[in-house]
């Protein structure tokens, strides 16, 4: 569990630094589309890597309790 606040972390453990478009997808796809549109996944950071592994971004790692 990484506690800094603001800190992403990537599947490796490495920091990742996210660009405003990627804060973007995260917003959009990983809490505003499932409530929208219905859940994808019920995890904000499943549903952002879909879209990170589709741009061919560096994925999140994974956090259980980053709900939708």
């Amino acid at each position: 569990m990484h506690s800094r606040v603001g800190s992403v972390v990537n599947t490796n453990g490495n920091e990742l630094k996210k660009t405003g478009g990627e804060v973007l997808i995260h917003e959009i796809v990983g809490h505003a589309a499932p409530v929208l549109a219905g859940s994808e996944t019920g995890n904000a950071v499943d549903n952002e890597n879909v879209v990170r592994k589709e741009l061919g971004l560096q994925e999140r790692e994974r956090e259980e309790n980053h709900e939708e």
